[in-house]
């Protein structure tokens, strides 16, 4: 709770974005980018997740807290739902001792507290998505048999869950949600549950329709189809009942390639450098976590050990493409990867430490403990590194109390824009208009070559995009302000010629000009 304080005022990279949505509802008193229903998809322009913006602005209506105490009432629900949500998933696995420090864990790895610290809509993703998992599984601990569960209790179970699959709510992640609908339908179909006993060949078809759908949404989430085909290979070898470490580290070892081939080359250029590029990567990433993660997996004592279960070939099977994803150089695979890598490692660290003479036990947990505290502790060091200086701030609500209606545009030099952005009612407010040009009957195809794997990709998943997305309709993000804001922040920023000066204080004036009409 103490990290997740606001210390600083606002902060983080596209924070402003999510608190601009929730300006847009408070001063709207209505969703203004959801103007169809495949808005909740993203299939129509400026369209956002809309249950963290809701939220976010209740919270700083009902408890008139403004934007720094919405954030942190907000963040410290994120937090508490994703240790809770994530001491759920380990519990389907571990002892509750155990599962219970796995949850404090995930809450401190640096992707979690990156996302909860003045919590975005990733942070109510990584909060809700161990849950969606435990309850996709089966329930009870490792070792435990489908036959030991009641018929009802499972059909129930994944009737429910079945829905929640097929009707995603679109309120978090869409590319990790489409990933996990992939996973899900692929496992269901091909770890050997058959169609007469948990879920039909029918509804796995349903979910990888809705996880294509999903994965359309955002072109990331495209690196994840060939690995989770990939992953669907080794379906097969885990209807076994126990695999051997050998078999278990062959099945690594692809998608251990695939995560060097996604890494940027640190320290060293080229293939020297991918040792480097691995370990930044990961360690800024998962602290401590990958390589327990690797035990975990090639060791599987708890989690996997039986592959009797349904719930630990899923989880074991879910985790193969995590090792690539957790390295993709956009954040959207990290977010997938986590609940799996935290999963595997607290199951791998569990393991080395039983091995070990009992002395070294509670070293090594001081050793885990200090290493999670001092990662969480770095990200938000470095988060606030980059905060709304206290100078800007006061500017900022010298703007709101001068104009608290608008609609107006804020031009600023770098991050002061968003920061400026952030505090003020007028800025930022939707224009919902019909788009000048009509949409064509049939995306055209890119072009046959083109220079690099990432622009085919790119451009694939934009004409795939085009097939559902709604163009008709153009959304401006800044609407039709009236009046242009100009600051200039200890010289630097321009204004134009007439402006009127009606703020010089500590190194920032404001320059108000009148806009021109259209």
């Amino acid at each position: 709770m103490l990290l997740l304080f606001p210390w600083t005022h606002f902060t983080g990279i596209d924070t402003y974005k999510w608190q601009d949505l929730a300006t847009s509802v408070r001063m709207e008193q209505s969703l203004p980018w959801i103007v169809h229903p495949l808005s909740l998809l993203g299939f129509t322009p400026r369209a956002y997740p809309p249950v963290h913006p809701v939220l976010l602005a209740t919270v700083q209506i009902v408890g008139d807290l403004g934007v720094d105490g919405g954030f942190a009432v907000v963040s410290w629900l994120v937090a508490l739902l994703g240790v809770t949500a994530f001491t759920r998933l380990a519990g389907c696995f571990l002892s509750p001792r155990i599962a219970f420090a796995a949850g404090l864990l995930y809450g401190f790895s640096p992707v979690f507290m990156r996302y909860a610290h003045w919590a975005t809509g990733r942070g109510l993703f990584l909060a809700v998505f161990p849950l969606f998992i435990a309850l996709l599984i089966e329930p009870g601990g490792a070792g435990t048999s489908v036959a030991n569960h009641g018929w009802r209790k499972r059909e129930g179970n994944w009737r429910r869950l079945e829905s929640n699959a097929q009707h995603p709510t679109p309120n978090i992640q869409r590319p990790s949600w489409g990933v996990f609908s992939w996973m899900l339908g692929i496992g269901c179909w091909m770890l050997g549950v058959e169609k007469n006993e948990v879920i039909g060949i029918r509804r796995a078809l349903a979910l990888l329709l809705a996880g294509t759908l999903l994965v359309l949404t955002h072109k990331v989430a495209l690196v994840a189809v060939p690995l989770v085909l990939l992953a669907a290979l080794a379906a097969g070898v885990l209807r076994v009942r126990r695999l051997p470490m050998v078999v278990r580290i062959a099945l690594t070892l692809p998608f251990l390639l695939a995560a060097a081939a996604m890494v940027t080359p640190a320290l060293l250029p080229g293939l020297a450098g991918l040792p480097g590029g691995l370990l930044r990567t990961g360690v800024v990433r998962f602290g401590w976590m990958l390589p327990f993660a690797l035990c975990g997996l090639w060791l599987a004592p708890s989690v996997a050990e039986s592959m009797r279960t349904y719930a630990g070939r899923f989880v074991f099977l879910c985790a193969l493409p995590a090792l690539p994803l957790a390295f993709e150089r956009q954040m959207y695979g990290a977010l997938y990867a986590l609940p799996f890598i935290c999963l595997f490692a607290v199951d791998g660290f569990q393991a080395l430490v039983a091995r070990m003479p009992p002395a070294w036990r509670v070293w090594c947990v001081r050793v885990v403990v200090a290493l999670a505290l001092s990662g969480a502790l770095v990200t938000v060091g470095a988060r606030s590194r980059i905060a709304c200086p206290p100078r800007l701030y006061r500017a900022a609500m010298f703007l709101e109390a001068y104009d608290p209606a608008g609609p107006f545009m804020v031009h600023a030099p770098g991050m002061a824009r968003t920061r400026v952005q952030a505090y003020v009612s007028g800025c930022a407010r939707f224009d919902v208009r019909a788009a000048d040009t009509a949409r064509p009957l049939w995306p055209s195809l890119p072009p046959p070559r083109l220079p690099t794997l990432r622009a085919t990709v790119d451009a694939w998943a934009t004409a795939l995009r085009g097939l559902v997305t709604l163009e008709d309709t153009a959304v401006d993000w800044y609407g039709s302000p009236r009046v242009h804001y100009h600051f200039v922040i200890d010289g630097r920023g321009d204004f134009p010629p007439g402006a009127e000066r009606i703020y010089d204080r500590e190194g920032v004036a404001i320059f108000r000009q009148n806009a021109l009409p259209k």
